[in-house]
């Protein structure tokens, strides 16, 4: 007889937990909005009084995208093009046609948008490729001669 009772007992926990589940979605689509503000309250006051924590979260979240969006640009190759170098810490993004800055101004962007316009395929990577500070600064050099020769 227990065992029945036990059986019955379990079938309506799962009920229950299947009626909360669904309660749960219906609840957050109907408040989404209202869910969302409520979320970035939280994560705002979590950072006015963790700033540490908060900084430290997102420069290693920076620091990711950066890698992913190098990966991507480097064809899975993290490397100058020129002096193959591989130090991510002087690694950059370069644009060959030198749009870079003009991109940057129209949006009012850079650095991490940029990276993220990469992963999420918003940014096609046909004009760019790696290239670390000083092949990066020789490039823009050559490019500002070429346009003064003209």
């Amino acid at each position: 007889m227990e065992s029945i009772v036990l059986e019955n007992k379990s079938v309506t926990d799962e009920r229950k937990r299947e009626y909360n589940r669904r309660y749960s979605r219906v609840r957050y689509w109907n408040n989404l909005e209202k869910m969302r503000k409520e979320a970035q309250k939280r994560q705002i006051k979590y950072r006015l009084s963790h700033p540490e924590r908060s900084h430290e979260s997102c420069k290693s979240y920076r620091h990711r995208c950066k890698i992913k969006a190098l990966e991507i640009v480097g064809r899975g190759k993290i490397e100058c093009t020129n002096c193959h170098i591989k130090d991510i810490r002087v690694l950059s993004i370069n644009h060959v046609n030198g749009d870079g800055r003009i991109l940057r101004g129209r949006r009012g962007s850079g650095g991490n948008e940029t990276h993220q316009r990469i992963i999420n395929g918003l940014r096609t990577i046909d004009d760019l490729n790696l290239l670390c500070w000083n092949c990066n600064h020789l490039h823009w050099i050559e490019m500002m001669e070429r346009k003064t020769k003209k």
